[in-house]
């Protein structure tokens, strides 16, 4: 049941996030994305899954709060931004479109994202766990949501800005910066404990209680 719900949840955002949204929607759309990956992985059981999840959850968790933490300052910088896509950010505001591309960036699973590697130890936790037709869904569902999220990401920062934006003191900004730092050195952190959580005693216990 949590892998066809989780699948259901992945085929029902990939569309969504292929067309032109709003930021705050954006990320919305990318949160049903999520839910479903982390629906399919606990659905596959197993330590690689399992790891693959719990990787997810914090991963994600880390990103789009970072992105929604962008909003203040982007309406600031675009008043328009609620209703509609933004576009060439990082020319018009160079340091919240650095905010924007590692919040984007890390949730479409580009690596060194975390994400990315949550994803493939879900997919291959689906092999381990002799679905590979599920897994293999799943993988070009991901596959398509990634091409969406870059896309709206090379949009967001290199393309054709609106008539409204301009370069200002957003508000807030200095702070964000500083949390964008935080943000790169906790995922990147994240990433590297990846390569070791699916051999840890968690991974097991946790295997354990889904069985």
């Amino acid at each position: 049941m949590l892998i066809g719900f989780g699948l259901l949840s992945l085929a029902v955002a990939v569309p969504f996030l292929w067309r032109p949204l709003p930021w705050k929607r954006l990320l919305a759309y990318s949160s049903l994305e999520h839910m479903g990956v982390i629906a399919i992985g606990v659905g596959f059981g197993g330590p690689l899954a399992l790891a693959g999840v719990v990787v997810h959850i914090v991963g994600h968790a880390v990103a789009k709060a970072l992105g929604f933490y962008a909003a203040v300052p982007l309406l600031d910088h675009d008043p328009r931004a609620s209703g509609h896509q933004v576009g060439g950010v990082a020319r018009t505001e160079p340091a919240l479109g650095t905010t924007m591309a590692v919040s984007l960036g890390a949730l479409a699973g580009l690596p060194p994202s975390p994400l990315f590697v949550s994803e493939v130890l879900i997919v291959a936790g689906g092999v381990a766990a002799h679905r590979p037709w599920a897994a293999a869904v799943a993988a070009i569902l991901l596959a398509l949501g990634f091409l969406g999220l870059s896309h709206a990401l090379l949009d967001t920062l290199a393309g054709k800005a609106r008539a409204g934006s301009h370069r200002s003191e957003a508000r807030g900004l200095r702070a964000l910066t500083i949390l964008t730092a935080v943000t790169i050195v906790g995922l990147l952190a994240l990433t590297a404990a990846a390569f070791w959580l699916p051999h840890s005693e968690l991974a097991r216990a946790l295997a354990a209680e889904v069985r």
